[in-house]
């Protein structure tokens, strides 16, 4: 009986210890939450942005950048039309990418618009705006584009145009360096295709295509060609640009 009466006391003495613990625990206040978000992202502006749903940071962006739903920009003497096709980060910076549509005719191109947006309490705010930060294609089409991280330490967009002219078809590539502050252009009229196959009537054509690859990181990149051509051509970088590397292969282009 009293082996019984030491393990009945023992086992009151740790339920009244569990039932503190529990009391304790009902005491605490869960963390304070401000618009769907806990205390920890409300002191983390930038941190309550990075978790939302992609599409719908997509949406936020595209409206701080172009207030009021006025989607249409006038540049120089043409009206663009932009859509918002991607947003990524610059450190605490959200970077949207819009492609705007220009004047439907041949000789007409398009054009892509970077935004900087600084995340600042419940908000985004415009600070700073690119609508001209890379050409576009023909029938004024915004370009192709892709962000890379592997050409620079800060990421790059490859933007891809081009169009058919007289039976011949090229496509060019240009580079915008996401810098901290602003994009910087580091490199355009990169060719990447060239066809005559529209201007050979009873010849044989040429069709050549080029693929950006990565070089030493800051300091080159190496555009590799196949088809009726092949060549490497390398492009080094001189202060803010990059440019080709003397010697290289003389191809065919519009």
């Amino acid at each position: 009986m009293e082996g019984n009466r030491v393990v009945l006391r023992t086992t009151g003495w740790a339920l009244a210890i569990t039932g503190a613990a529990l009391l304790a625990a009902c005491d605490q206040s869960p963390p304070e939450r401000e618009n769907g978000f806990t205390s920890s992202a409300a002191a983390d502006p930038a941190a309550r942005f990075r978790t939302m749903p992609e599409k719908q940071l997509l949406q936020i962006a595209f409206q701080t950048a172009f207030k009021d739903g006025a989607s249409t920009l006038t540049l120089g003497d043409t009206r663009y039309a932009f859509k918002p096709e991607g947003v990524s980060w610059i450190g605490e910076r959200a970077v949207l990418i819009s492609g705007g549509q220009g004047d439907d005719c041949h000789g007409c191109a398009g054009t892509l618009a970077v935004h900087y947006l600084q995340p600042k309490g419940d908000a985004l705010e415009v600070v700073g705006a690119w609508p001209q930060a890379a050409s576009g294609t023909s029938w004024g089409q915004p370009p192709e584009w892709t962000l890379r991280t592997d050409l620079a330490s800060n990421p790059v967009l490859e933007t891809r145009g081009g169009g058919t002219f007289q039976g011949y078809t090229c496509s060019a590539a240009e580079l915008v360096e996401l810098k901290p502050d602003a994009p910087l252009t580091v490199a355009e009229g990169i060719q990447l295709g060239y066809s005559d196959e529209g201007a050979m009537a009873g010849s044989a054509a040429q069709n050549i295509n080029g693929k950006i690859i990565p070089g030493a990181k800051d300091q080159s990149f190496v555009v590799a060609y196949n088809g009726s051509s092949s060549a490497r051509v390398t492009y080094e970088r001189h202060g803010e640009t990059y440019e080709k590397a003397k010697g290289s292969a003389e191809l065919p282009a519009c």
